[in-house]
């Protein structure tokens, strides 16, 4: 089974969502610095675009 990655550019952030590391890497776009690590948890097995969205649309919304 190929392991699921995930990744979007919105509102000036980087969103990569990799499987192997269990978190949605947040990186500035300009500078390419790590802003934030969003946990999603060990319950989702089988990520797929819509948790991934719900994701980094929850971190948006809440400011950091």
């Amino acid at each position: 089974m190929k392991n699921k990655e995930f990744k979007l550019i919105k509102n000036g952030y980087i969103f990569e969502y990799d499987y192997n590391f269990g978190h949605i890497n947040v990186d500035n776009e300009l500078n390419g610095e790590c802003e934030d690590c969003i946990e999603v948890g060990m319950g989702i097995i089988f990520p797929d675009q819509q948790s991934f969205e719900a994701k980094y649309n929850e971190w948006l919304i809440k400011g950091r």
